[in-house]
């Protein structure tokens, strides 16, 4: 029958075909391999990629694709004896993994529930609260959170075809805490004016309002200064941060308070030394007291106060306090004392025995009483004067004073001092030596020394226990008193001031000596010891006599002497003059054709010059040579000797002056260190290159550096413009060589850059203004050619006009 797997040829054949009996396609997320199977009724199965044609890629029941990334059809036959029927095909799917393509986070201010928000390339949209594994949640694209009280990652994933997404994508639901005002400071003031309130926010700025709801921030900030307020208000604030506002605000309150007013005092007074009470009342609060208009601090508190003890007329101040107000000005109140006393005492002196007259003033008129004891007595006399009876010593008086019933409460003491002349206790006279001054003493029993030239009478020299004369050339008397406390010795004492002659050095000897040893040097005086140094002034002795041995010496040295009786003479130099012995080598270099000067160096002495015999220090010479001399000293015989030679050097040649724009290098067919250059002839240099040197011509210098050899030789520096703007402003308006002035043949030829000659310039004209028959040309590049004379080069060169 049709479709039977057997075909029956004859009784004795039969013919089996394979027949694909049963198909397992198979699925995947995501590309990747996928595993199929199939089974044939006999034979081997065949896969293959195409549905008819083509080679089998594999054999067997199972087949695993390659990595594919798209729904495949693959197909398979069945082969025994004979071949199956048409392929048959299996399907290896690829259903796509869907993605989270955006998210939605939110937020809110403290405890509530969030909406989150996602969207997926496909499928079903899952929430979770974990990353992995756990419930969902819920699905589709949004989810309202539980009510959460601090910030929470939630997580979404979306399913399609069976496939999920691979990791799930996190999304916050932020929740931010509401700040908090932590604490407020409230403030007051004493009436109308403003005042600054504050408050701390545990975070976010802080807003202030002067309603408790609604209406407009007055500022922002730790601190708001209100303004200017006659009565107590009430403020608010809020805080913010991230969006969030604190639920309500907070009052705080900016207080005014009235200042109370003192409303009556009550002054007092006292006779004399004593306490005082005074009285005041305000209109509230507490009463302050003071000794002060402003500032000071309070005495006491109350409605009375008890002054300290005075003795004077004192003035109190009051105010009152009330609510943190202070009365805006202190209230006088005056503690009267009325007490007479003795203003001032006039005191009075006498020298030695007598009477004295006193004095006395009162505060107030009354009387002055008179009294030779400080308590009781009898009143000695009254008025503002009292002469004393004779008195020998100092007497101690006293005085009170009598004003309106009160009396002084103590006698004020008035001295009657009587002082005692002084005297002159000691003398110290002085002397010197030669003419000049004396510094003389003396000591008194008391008061100051007053120094004279006479015995009696004449004006006072100086005073002080010591006086230094004028210069004197003789022995002269002073005298001296004492004054103390007004008193005079009667007689003067003499002091003298003595002025002795000083010796003198009568003659000196001074010494020789060649080289190096001791020199003897000597010395005569009018009268005393010789002393010999080596300072003029100070330093120490070397020794005593009218000779001395220098120690051991190789150059010429000064000693000094003087001569010691009573007074020391003035120190007088003597030389110990040491001649060296030498042997001198010099190289002296002389100019040709000229002469120059040869000096034995050492001066003061003998000479002889050889080979021409001369006996001066210098000699002159004009040839090249070996001279020498001889050189002996005047005193002893010590001699030394120089040699001199005499050389001549080649004068420079200049090869080439070598000028690169403007700078020059000068090169010499003889180069030598002992040469100099120069461009000016003035200032010279070692070195033979110039720079920075202006457009004209100029003469180089070369010589030796004894000044010998002078040659020089001519060069041009030629500055020509690179470019030049011919726009009329004042600056490059032309392009020129001014060095052609110097060369009355000179030119230079102008073209364009295709080879047309624009202008001919000359030593008369040699600038150009960018034009060309009246003609401005335009920006580019000329050339020129340039020739200055006959005997030099043409210099060619190209330049920019600009515009």
């Amino acid at each position: 029958m049709p479709g039977d797997p057997t075909l029956q040829i004859s009784t004795s054949t039969i013919i089996t075909i394979p027949q694909i009996n049963s198909t397992t396609p198979n699925s995947r997320c995501g590309s990747g391999t996928v595993t199929l199977d199939a089974t044939a009724t006999n034979g081997s199965v065949y896969w293959y990629t195409t549905s008819i044609g083509g080679s089998p890629i594999t054999s067997g029941n199972t087949f695993t694709t390659p990595i594919i990334t798209t729904t495949t059809i693959y197909y398979v036959d069945a082969t025994g004896n004979c071949p199956s029927a048409p392929r048959t095909q299996i399907i290896a799917t690829i259903n796509p993994i869907p993605t989270i393509t955006s998210t939605t986070a939110n937020s809110r201010c403290d405890t509530g529930t969030v909406t989150l928000g996602a969207l997926a390339s496909a499928g079903t949209i899952n929430w979770y609260d974990t990353l992995t594994v756990g419930t969902s949640l819920g699905t589709g694209t949004s989810f309202t959170t539980p009510n959460i009280s601090a910030s929470t990652t939630y997580y979404v994933d979306a399913t399609a075809t069976g496939c999920t997404t691979a990791t799930r994508t996190a999304i916050t639901a932020t929740v931010k805490i509401s700040p908090s005002i932590t604490s407020t400071t409230p403030a007051s003031r004493c009436e109308t004016g403003t005042l600054t309130l504050e408050a701390v926010a545990s975070a976010g700025t802080i807003n202030w309002y002067d309603v408790q709801t609604g209406g407009s921030s007055l500022g922002t900030g730790t601190s708001y200064t209100t303004r200017s307020i006659s009565t107590t208000t009430i403020y608010y604030v809020d805080a913010t941060e991230f969006g969030c506002t604190t639920p309500t605000r907070t009052a705080i309150t900016a207080t005014i308070n009235t200042p109370s007013t003192i409303t009556s005092t009550i002054p007092n007074s006292r006779c004399d030394l004593g306490t005082v009470i005074l009285g005041a009342t305000a209109s509230s609060g507490t009463v302050n007291w003071y000794d002060t208009q402003t500032g000071g601090t309070s005495l006491g508190t109350g409605a009375s106060y008890t002054t300290q003890s005075i003795t004077t007329t004192t003035i109190y101040y009051v105010d009152a306090k009330a609510s943190g107000c202070t009365t805006p000005t202190r209230t006088a109140i005056t503690a009267t004392v009325i007490s007479p006393s003795i203003n001032s005492t006039t005191p009075a002196s006498r020298c030695d025995t007598g009477t004295v007259t006193l004095g006395a003033v009162a505060s107030a008129a009354g009387a002055i009483n008179w009294y030779d004891v400080q308590t009781g007595g009898s009143s000695l006399g009254t008025g503002t004067s009292f002469t004393t009876p004779s008195i020998s010593t100092t007497t101690t008086y006293y005085v009170d004073t009598t004003a309106s019933g009160c009396t002084t409460t103590t006698r004020t003491a008035i001295v009657a001092t009587v002082n005692s002349s002084p005297s002159i206790t000691s003398t110290t006279p002085a002397s010197r030596c030669d003419t000049g001054s004396v510094t003389l003493g003396a000591i008194a029993s008391s008061g100051i020394i007053n120094w004279y030239n006479v015995l009696t009478g004449g004006t006072s020299l100086g005073t002080g226990n010591s006086f230094t004369t004028p210069s004197l050339t003789s022995s002269t008397t002073y005298y001296v008193d004492a004054t103390a406390t007004g008193c005079t010795i009667a007689a003067r004492t003499a002091i003298i001031a003595t002025v002795n002659s000083s010796p003198s050095i009568t003659s000196t000897i001074p010494g020789y000596g060649c080289d190096l040893g001791t020199i003897i040097l000597g010395a005569t005086a009018s009268s005393g010891t010789l002393n010999w140094y080596n300072v003029p002034t100070g330093g120490a002795l070397l020794g005593t006599g009218t000779s001395f041995t220098t120690p051991s010496i190789s150059s010429t040295t000064t000693y000094y002497v003087d001569t010691t009786n009573q007074c020391t003479s003035p120190r007088v130099a003597v030389v110990a003059t040491v001649y060296p012995v030498l042997s001198i080598n010099e190289e002296v270099i002389l100019c040709q054709n000229e002469t120059t000067m040869l000096d034995a160096s050492i001066s003061g002495m003998n000479y002889l010059w050889s080979p021409g015999g001369e006996t001066s220090q210098t000699i002159v010479v004009s040839t090249i040579g070996n001279y020498s001399v001889i050189i002996s000293s005047p005193s002893i015989v010590c001699y030394s000797n120089k040699y001199i030679n005499v050389i001549e050097l080649p004068a420079p040649i200049i090869n080439a002056i070598i000028v690169n724009e403007n700078f020059i290098t000068i090169e010499l067919t003889n180069p030598e260190n002992y040469y100099e250059f120069s461009i000016d002839g003035v200032i010279f240099q070692n070195s033979n290159q110039f720079s920075y040197i202006t457009s004209g011509i100029h003469t180089a210098y070369v010589r030796e550096k004894n000044l010998c050899n002078l040659v020089t030789q001519d060069f041009i520096i030629l500055t020509i413009a690179k470019y030049f703007t011919p726009n009329s402003d004042g600056f490059n308006d032309v392009w020129e060589i001014t060095v052609m002035k110097d060369f009355p043949g000179s030119s230079t030829l102008i073209f364009d850059r295709y080879g047309k000659l624009l202008i001919t310039l000359n030593a008369l004209k040699y600038s150009w203004d960018g034009k060309y028959n009246n003609n401005i040309l335009p920006e580019d590049d000329y050339w020129y050619c340039l020739k200055l004379d006959d005997s030099k080069p043409e210099i060619k060169g190209h330049f920019s006009l600009k515009r």
